[in-house]
């Protein structure tokens, strides 16, 4: 990265490719540059660039799971938002600039065999400890406690929740703990129905009003929660991933997200038989894609949503 800094420090010492709050003083200027190359090259350079990024950001990011996840923000997100989802230049994008076939093999591979150990050595709770967890910190007078519980009870994302993009209604038709969300993060395009799931705990009124009351109180330490370049605030999360570990019994592997596992599988056990919207007896997957917004072809992410265990 200082090798790269230096390079383009020289080739453009305006600081053209320095637009945006994002590229202000940044520590690695290849991302800066990057979202601005791709703004002004013309479809027919698109591809002889990307056979350039590939092999650059081959040779800095050494990391099998954070060069494919950087290639995917950095380069092919970008290209999606100038050209649109699914343009054949979004499609060159992701047939050019992504992981060697035997790379993203040995990656899955690797994947799978972390997961596989996670749903081995399962992290442990009681609902007991779940009820307490929430009982001590729902009407907290740290906004960040608050905002920890709020995520567990709702299985929303950080990003949807905290970061005011998702809205959320009741669903009287469902009854008192279903809510309407509308927005979803990860989806790469908006043809999607709203979420329809329940509300652990909470009726969704009372969601809806806990959520506005700490969007409120987060606005002040943390006046701009999303990025940019549309992710949340480093700072909220890092904030946000200490409390989740305190509340939840700073056991080993606990972070934020471990309340969104929480939500599945207490929603799945609480709600499951109370309607027929995704089958008469949904199995585990099928609830979870469901509830938590995820594709019909994502079936196995249940398995990363099964590394805890409830025990009553």
């Amino acid at each position: 990265h200082s090798d790269v800094n230096g390079i383009l420090m020289e080739a453009y010492s305006d600081g053209a490719y320095l637009v945006g709050a994002s590229a202000k003083n940044p520590r690695n200027h290849l991302k800066p540059f990057i979202h601005w190359t791709i703004q002004q090259l013309r479809p027919d350079q698109l591809e002889e660039s990307f056979h350039l990024i590939n092999s650059v950001y081959a040779k800095i990011y050494k990391g099998m799971g954070s060069l494919d996840a950087t290639l995917s923000n950095e380069v092919r997100t970008p290209v999606r938002k100038r050209f649109g989802f699914n343009s054949p230049e979004h499609k060159m994008a992701k047939d050019l600039v992504k992981l060697s076939d035997d790379a993203k093999r040995i990656l899955v591979k690797t994947n799978k065999a972390v997961v596989y150990q996670n749903c081995s050595d399962r992290i442990e709770f009681t609902t007991a400890e779940i009820n307490q967890a929430i009982a001590d910190n729902i009407d907290h007078p740290d906004p960040l406690h608050r905002a920890v519980i709020l995520l567990t009870l709702s299985g929303s994302r950080p990003l949807e929740l905290l970061g005011n993009r998702a809205t959320y209604t009741p669903n009287d038709e469902m009854g008192d703990h279903w809510v309407n969300q509308d927005y979803v993060a990860k989806r790469s395009n908006d043809n999607y129905p709203p979420l329809t799931k329940p509300i652990i705990h909470l009726t969704s009124t009372e969601f809806i009003s806990k959520v506005a009351k700490l969007r409120e109180d987060l606005s002040v330490p943390y006046p701009n929660p999303v990025t940019p370049d549309g992710k949340l605030d480093t700072s909220l999360s890092a904030d946000t991933n200490k409390v989740a570990r305190k509340i939840f019994g700073d056991k080993e592997g606990v972070k934020l997200y471990t309340g969104r596992k929480i939500y599945g599988n207490l929603s799945y056990r609480y709600f499951r038989k109370s309607t027929k919207l995704f089958g008469k007896n949904p199995e585990f997957s099928i609830w979870l894609n469901n509830v938590l917004g995820h594709s019909e072809g994502c079936l196995g992410t249940s398995n990363h949503y099964s590394t805890i265990d409830i025990s009553d």
